[in-house]
């Protein structure tokens, strides 16, 4: 921009088929912008200001001229957000291409440089994923500034007379999330769980260190004839969800801990969570009559590991302060098991819905992720069954436990006004941020003519000043036509 002649210029550029330049899939994590400058001069009158790329959003090619793409961009529909901006000053620009190799000094300085300019990979992402939005860049300075003249190159690089041809530089960012975290999936190996018992077929009946006067007819999954010492040698397979429950008596009880460790690292960055679902693999289950009981989730709330067991970890985590708020749970009958078990050939997936609040929590503090406690109530009658382990068939058992989790929608937000300018018969209102589904403007009076356009709807009115928009806004700004002399 000249401000002694009054010139407006800007800049369309666009990477064109950039989904044909990246692999299928491509997440992208940074995007950078790089134009080679090989001129500018400055002359003192130039002022410090920004250069700016804001997302093209009308087809153009390179026949376009001003008039023919909305009189430079201006009119509402054209220019989005601006997705880059970097400080640019004509006197800073002049010394940086003297100062580079080969680089000639004076008003007119020569040379060679980069200008980076950080973009919003959100855009150049929504650029791959859906290839009719790729309109590109409308890089320009604010209108009104006097930044002097520059070149920079264009497509044909130094076949232009000018400098090198721009570039997107892309940074690949992680995986898109699945939505599924369980081991083997997408690398992750956190998944971790251990069985803690008390008592069994074979139990200590008289609470003594010494086994050889216990019961015996050691159940298969205990690895000594009872309980003992009580200790992780007394333990069912560490790693194999097994289930040993009472008979009603509460002679022997059994709870597993299960943790999704490092949960945190496999979601995006401010991931929301709206629903969360943990998935338990059924292998067996033995049944000798039809009792209807549950299976429940708690949150866990103390450190453990494979090595913990039923005294170390709060008895079984009866003591207080282990164990949380239920977070789910369903009904469980051992015939009804047994049957749904033979009727999906030996291999059911159980699916329990958990309560997402918890699952948040672990997501905004790590240090608070401890897992969960399966369990059934105190003195339940379940007989045995079997559920997969961390290893999943290495276990010889099922498949994993999986946490299956869905985001939460985004949260609807207004950014902030940025500017309000009136000129030429229209006021225009920027906003940062992305474009809103509901935002409401004051005025001093009611509005007395004209609409807002590039709001998204129509709006509506109380009469009292107070306007209202339902729709999505544009996310460049809003314009309005006004009379001259209405109140604003």
């Amino acid at each position: 921009t000249d401000a002694l002649y009054f010139l407006n210029c800007r800049e369309l550029i666009a990477f064109r088929d950039l989904e044909s330049a990246v692999p299928a899939g491509y997440q992208v994590g940074t995007a950078k912008l790089v134009l080679n400058q090989v001129f500018h001069r400055a002359d003192g009158s130039g002022s410090m200001t920004t250069l700016d790329a804001y997302q093209a959003l009308m087809p153009w090619d390179s026949e376009t001229y001003w008039t023919s793409w909305g009189n430079g961009g201006i009119e509402a529909g054209y220019e989005g957000n601006k997705i880059g901006s970097i400080p640019f000053y004509a006197d800073d620009q002049n010394a940086a291409l003297a100062a580079s190799e080969g680089g000639v000094a004076g008003d007119n300085a020569t040379g060679s440089i980069d200008v980076i300019i950080d973009l919003d990979p959100q855009v150049v992402q929504s650029w791959i994923d859906d290839p009719s939005n790729n309109h590109g860049i409308v890089l320009r300075n604010p209108v009104g500034v006097n930044t002097s003249a520059y070149t920079m190159g264009g497509q044909n690089g130094p076949d232009d007379g000018g400098g090198n041809a721009p570039k997107l530089v892309l940074t690949q960012g992680a995986a898109a999330f699945s939505g599924t975290v369980q081991n083997g999936v997408d690398g992750y190996t956190g998944q971790e769980n251990t069985h803690m018992n008390m008592g069994g077929w074979s139990y200590d009946d008289n609470l003594t260190d010494d086994p050889s006067d216990d019961l015996m007819g050691s159940y298969p999954g205990f690895d000594g004839p009872g309980m003992g010492p009580w200790s992780s040698e007394d333990d069912i397979d560490q790693v194999s969800s097994s289930y040993q429950f009472a008979n009603g008596e509460c002679r022997f009880r059994g709870i597993n801990l299960i943790a999704f460790r490092s949960l945190d690292g496999e979601v995006p960055a401010g991931y929301q969570v709206d629903t969360a679902t943990l998935v338990l693999n059924q292998t067996f289950h033995h049944s000798d009559g039809s009792y209807d009981t549950t299976l429940e989730v708690h949150e866990a709330l103390m450190p453990w590991d494979s090595e913990s067991y039923w005294l170390s970890w709060g008895n079984g985590g009866t003591d207080e302060g282990y164990e949380g708020i239920k977070m789910g749970s369903i009904p469980w009958n051992m015939e009804v098991q047994k049957a749904s078990l033979e009727a999906a050939g030996g291999s059911l997936d159980i699916e329990i819905p958990l309560e997402s609040s918890v699952i948040q929590g672990w997501l905004d503090d790590p240090s608070s992720n401890h897992g969960v406690v399966l369990r059934m109530p105190d003195c339940a009658y379940n007989s045995h069954s079997i559920l997969g382990g961390q290893n999943g068939p290495d276990d010889g058992k099922g498949n994993a436990p999986k946490l299956v989790l869905t985001a939460a929608g985004a949260a609807v937000t207004s950014g902030a006004f940025t500017s309000v300018t009136a000129a030429d018969g229209s006021l225009q209102i920027e906003f940062t941020g992305e474009a809103s589904t509901d935002y409401q403007l004051q005025s001093s009076s009611d509005p007395v003519s004209g609409t807002w356009d590039n709001a998204g709807s129509a709006e509506t009115s109380d009469g009292s000043g107070n306007i209202s928009f339902s729709g999505q806004a544009g996310p460049s700004g809003m314009y309005r036509t006004v009379e001259q002399g209405e109140e604003q």
